[in-house]
């Protein structure tokens, strides 16, 4: 189960970490201080970002506490967490990078399988539950936008 586990959230923050890359200094959008000011940020790309993204061939899709990039070399789908946290996922998003990575048809499948593992690799100290959140974070992959 933890290898698995290890393997979701390890392939999820690399691409994770290439689109915090590309969203805050290739097109500019402030890093949140909380999900709160995400969420308060809006629901649109500002017009100058959303030129650089149109001519990057990239869609960019901020919704609620997150951002989806479909980017020509990856697509990730995340919530940013409750102080801001830039590094976190939740079972829901790590389903759909799973789902995604092996190439299968929707609908989306695993994520009660993988809430039960984060719920016991919490309890065992392997990644952190974010309180007031379905978040999670993983010390050994910490993310240098803050």
């Amino acid at each position: 189960m933890y290898d698995e586990l290890e393997s979701v959230i390890a392939s999820f923050r690399h691409l994770q970490e290439l689109d915090l890359d590309y969203t805050h200094s290739r097109l500019q959008l402030p890093v949140p201080f909380s999900r709160r000011q995400w969420m308060a940020y809006g629901y649109t790309v500002p017009s100058e970002a959303a030129a650089i993204a149109k001519k990057d061939g990239v869609r960019v899709d901020i919704h609620g506490a997150g951002i989806e990039i479909v980017h020509p070399e990856f697509t990730i789908d995340y919530d940013y967490g409750p102080s801001g946290e830039s590094d976190c996922f939740d079972a829901w998003r790590l389903a759909l990078h799973r789902h995604r990575c092996r190439g299968l048809p929707m609908p989306v499948e695993g994520q009660l399988e993988i809430r039960g593992w984060l719920d016991a690799a919490a309890e065992d100290g392997i990644v952190i539950a974010l309180p007031d959140s379905p978040c999670f974070v993983h010390p050994g992959y910490r993310s240098t936008w803050k």
